[in-house]
């Protein structure tokens, strides 16, 4: 599962695991962070330590064409039973369209697709896609209701560790995992009193949380 795509290729051997990251930080910085504000660069976990396999990633996409890409794809051995996008970092204007036609190749095979992002235009494209759902990020509380009948919105509780998940008229609460800082060591609640521990695949197979 933590080998979901091998693409050798010009750069070299690329590895796309069961999340596909690019490197955190402002574009400046070789970062994908193109919607980034004052308050998530605060209190991003991640912003200075982005690692080489992700900037790998981000070179690779940055460097192929679509068409080399998806031939790429074409090859690989798919073997988890679904994919997140940018855990890290974020899926910028440059790489956006590249980016979809790998969501859209993966939904062809069945792969269930989620990820969060600060990119309206990624976010309205990518939730047209079957099997994918992509949370854009929203800091103003205003602003939630409104984007959320277009799509699904996660508004950011900073300094708790947690997210607030809208999808249509449901609201999760997810998070408080010291590792990831939104999924993975958590709880999603469920109603007032109800929680249940927190992994992707558990809440896929239940369908709560970002699998609601």
């Amino acid at each position: 599962m933590n080998k979901l795509l091998s693409i050798e290729s010009k750069l070299g051997f690329v590895n796309l695991p069961f999340a596909i990251n690019f490197p955190n930080g402002s574009l400046e910085q070789n970062g994908t962070c193109e919607f980034m504000t004052e308050q998530c660069r605060k209190f991003c976990h991640d912003e200075y330590k982005s690692d080489l396999f992700e900037f790998n990633t981000y070179a690779f996409f940055k460097k192929f064409t679509t068409t080399e890409i998806y031939q790429e794809l074409q090859k690989c051995k798919i073997e988890a039973p679904l994919v997140w996008f940018a855990e890290s970092g974020d899926c910028p204007t440059l790489i956006e369209t590249k980016i979809l036609e790998v969501m859209k190749f993966l939904s062809n095979i069945g792969i269930l697709q989620n990820g969060f992002t600060r990119n309206k235009s990624f976010w309205s494209q990518a939730n047209e896609i079957k099997e994918v759902r992509i949370f854009l990020t929203v800091e103003d509380m205003n602003a939630v209701q409104e984007l959320n009948k277009l799509g699904p919105v996660a508004y950011p509780l900073y300094g708790t560790e947690q997210v607030r998940l809208y999808i249509k008229n449901a609201i999760w609460l997810c998070g408080g995992g010291s590792l990831t800082g939104i999924c993975g060591q958590g709880e999603v609640e469920i109603g007032d009193d109800m929680k249940h521990p927190e992994s992707c695949i558990n809440c896929c197979e239940v369908k709560i949380g970002c699998y609601a």
